[in-house]
């Protein structure tokens, strides 16, 4: 989304997503404009403009538009991409826009409808681009696609340039209205960001050296990598001076942790802050943040969905709770939004939009799949300070989220589940189903006989992978439309399960091969053990958290066990010339640390279970002494 404001220059410079803004704000992956993000939408997408190229001479498609106009005292640059242009013997411009959507569930709703609204508004503004920067006459054709049978219906759009006009400045001035107010609050902040004091009466030894470093990190634009013993106040040494420089820049601070015990330490020193100005929010996991009985993100079974945009602009909830609260938790989230009938994990998201300072799991800002809009934006990103608690955890977390693997036994369980399954699209998901299973057995038929069990290494068909994709979002479609109109929901969902197992297989795919060729970052692996076993194995995690945490202002990681600084910070994927390493020495003296041995209890891994409770009573007296 593109929103520049240069109130120096007085120069705007805005996106058709900028301008459209919230007003799409509904509530589940396949609302809205969801179903054009999926890989099937972007097929249909394809498809129709290659159409359109074969079919009509000079024929042109994604081509660029710009113009700008005046609005108050501001010059205004609009930018963006038309999906097709053409031009008629008469020398008039035709140009398309393409929407896919589901002809069965939405065609008969479209007509009249905000969805309608916006496809129409933005076809308005590209027309005006193209007229003004090329003094052109010129007509639209809304084309609206099939995404389950891929066929196609065109909606002719007329242009109507005063009210097009009347309609931007309007957006415009909007725009303007909420710069000026964030910038009035940005300036309080700021001011405020001096006062802040330290949480705490006095300093730990070596606090004060790490919250300088900290701070000159933040200044700079640099990262830095503390390993500091348990004790020293880390907490504190990094939260304080990353909260007051995010104040004073403008910037959106995370704070990361792998486990929720460390969130509940960053929200007790940051309540130990005192400041009027400054809003945090603490993210807590979809599934404990949702109200209804099964998760199921639909407006029509889901009552805390259902009309949800319409609800917070009446409830008017996320200023209430910002203006009361300054550090807003989920259990408070969670009871605001259901007493007003909204989805509590949606409302944390748009608190998280609008805070400060978003606590919360690394899986935020460095999963593909769970991360927010904000993070997933490498512009807004840019305008961001990473904290991450317990950093060496985040190797092996990247790791892990970019390993995925399919077993012909988890299959299996699946698809017994889809067998006893009530769902309309039980038939086609147990086909599909079979599709996967067929490709991971495949891919271990590659592995020479004379292996045996042995995993090795294999190739991956990319065209197979992407057609098993588009078959998987092609029943996705048709079960989420059976679900809306009066099938069967349950938990954990068999047919949304095998979709997103495969998707997020597919998605690491992509990045473990591209064009053929093999990235070296990942291994792709097959094992015939247990009925058979395909997996993608992240091998170097820097090439998905680098572009992350180099795309951040600042980011600061901080652990007591960094070493060797070195090997952490490329893994994680710092840039070596943008990175400091600090380490602290332990503040206790070593004269005071006591060694004692327990001979009668096994450390070892098979003994641990049973060896568990002596351990348990053995701490428990430590602990008393």
């Amino acid at each position: 989304m593109t929103l520049r404001i240069d109130a120096e220059a007085r120069r705007l410079t805005i996106s058709p997503a900028a301008l459209l803004g919230g007003t799409a704000r509904r509530i589940g992956f396949d609302r809205g404009e969801g179903f054009e993000r999926l890989w099937i939408g972007q097929a249909v997408h394809r498809r129709v403009a290659m159409e359109s190229v074969e079919l009509i001479p000079g024929y042109a498609a994604e081509k660029s538009v710009r113009f700008t106009f005046p609005v108050d005292d501001y010059t205004v640059l609009f930018e963006g991409r038309v999906d097709g242009r053409f031009e008629e013997s008469n020398g008039r411009v035709i140009v398309d826009e393409i929407k896919s959507l589901h002809f069965a569930e939405d065609l008969v709703k479209l007509p009249g409808s905000p969805r309608m609204l916006r496809f129409q508004l933005q076809l308005g503004w590209y027309l005006h681009a193209v007229a003004l920067s090329e003094s052109r006459p010129v007509a639209g054709r809304l084309i609206l696609a099939d995404i389950e049978t891929g066929a196609t219906k065109i909606v002719p759009v007329a242009y109507e340039p005063e009210t097009i006009h009347a309609d931007l400045t309007r957006r415009v001035r909007a725009l303007l209205q909420e710069f000026f107010g964030q910038e009035a609050l940005a300036e309080a902040k700021a001011a405020e960001a001096d006062a802040l004091i330290f949480p705490f009466a006095r300093w730990r030894p070596g606090q004060r050296e790490m919250t300088a470093a900290v701070a000159r990190a933040a200044a700079q634009g640099s990262h830095l990598l503390v390993e500091a013993p348990t004790g020293i106040g880390k907490t504190a040494a990094a939260l304080y001076p990353l909260l007051r420089a995010s104040l004073k820049q403008s910037k959106k601070l995370y704070v990361l942790t792998a486990k929720t015990t460390q969130q509940e330490i960053f929200t007790k020193t940051l309540n130990a802050i005192e400041g009027e100005s400054f809003r945090s929010v603490r993210l807590r996991a979809k599934e404990r943040m949702c109200a209804n009985d099964v998760i199921l993100c639909h407006e029509e079974h889901c009552r805390y969905a259902k009309d949800y945009g319409a609800k917070m602009e009446q409830s008017g909830l996320l200023d209430r709770l910002l203006e009361g609260e300054r550090h807003l938790d989920p259990d408070r989230v969670f009871e605001a939004a259901r007493q007003e009938v909204v989805c509590p994990f949606a409302v944390s998201l748009e608190l998280a939009e609008r805070a400060d300072v978003v606590i919360g799991d690394y899986n935020y800002v460095f999963d593909p799949i769970v991360a927010l809009a904000d993070a997933k934006d490498p512009g807004a990103l840019a305008d961001s300070f990473l904290l991450v608690d317990e950093a060496h955890n985040l190797i092996d977390r990247g790791r892990s989220t970019y390993s995925p693997e399919l077993t012909q036994a988890a299959l299996a369980v699946l698809a017994q589940k889809i067998g006893v399954s009530a769902a309309r699209s039980a038939l086609e998901a147990e086909r599909a189903l079979q599709q996967v299973m067929l490709l991971v057995s495949d891919c271990v038929g590659q592995l020479p006989e004379e292996g045996g069990d042995a995993p090795g290494l294999v190739a991956l068909d990319e065209r197979r992978l992407d057609d098993l994709r588009l078959d998987m979002e092609s029943l996705l479609v048709r079960h989420l439309a059976d679900m809306r109109t009066g099938g069967d929901r349950v938990p954990d969902d068999p047919v949304l399960e095998l979709y997103f197992t495969f998707a997020r297989f597919h998605d690491v795919s992509r990045l473990a091969v591209c064009d053929g060729a093999p990235n070296d970052a990942f291994d792709v692996i097959a094992a015939p053990t247990a009925g058979g076993r395909l997996s993608i194995l992240c091998k170097d995690p820097s090439q998905v958290l680098g572009p992350i945490v180099n795309g951040a202002a600042a980011m600061i990681g901080m652990s007591a066990t960094l070493s060797p600084p070195e090997f952490h910070r490329d893994l994680i994927g710092l840039d070596r010339d943008r990175t400091d390493l600090l380490k602290l020495p332990s503040p206790f003296p070593r004269e005071n640390r006591v060694v004692l041995v327990s001979p009668d209890i096994d450390t070892s891994w098979s003994a641990r279970g049973p060896g568990a409770p002596k351990l348990a009573a053995l701490v428990a007296d430590v602990a008393r002494a």
